[in-house]
């Protein structure tokens, strides 16, 4: 008797279920953690771009060490919870870090970061070996 039943998908459902239940304490309900961001890849750079509405530049940081990028920093309450009752709460507050490895070599020493409305912006650029190459072809 053959059975079409796959660990993977059951362990996917396990990981939804414990996201949706540590989703009413604070954490993200879904597949994502804060923040959330955008990964371009352009001819000549890694651009990569974090929602990071409501906070200051002092409170992001951002380290780029042998290829992996960590975005960490701390998300103040918008209201003292002394001064008001919280009523629902859908927007995490508290410490966060999220690192990734880039999918290319880049120039560590080269990044730009820049903030504006609540978006952070880092444009990495990449290393010669990463950047496409053209090549001729010789008709015969």
């Amino acid at each position: 008797m053959f059975w079409d039943i796959s660990p993977w998908e059951e362990l996917e459902t396990l990981r939804k279920q414990v996201n949706q239940a540590f989703g009413r304490f604070g954490q993200s309900s879904g597949s994502y953690s804060y923040p959330l961001i955008n990964v371009y890849d352009t001819k000549d750079d890694v651009v990569v771009v974090a929602e990071l509405a409501g906070m200051k530049r002092k409170d992001i940081s951002v380290v780029m060490n042998n290829g992996v990028l960590t975005l960490s920093g701390k998300r103040e309450p918008f209201i003292d919870e002394g001064k008001a009752e919280l009523i629902r709460t859908e927007r995490s507050v508290g410490d966060f870090e999220k690192s990734f490895r880039l999918p290319v070599k880049v120039k560590e020493d080269k990044i730009n970061a820049s903030y504006s409305n609540g978006l952070l912006t880092i444009t990495i650029p990449k290393a010669e070996e990463a950047k496409p190459k053209s090549i001729a072809i010789d008709v015969k």
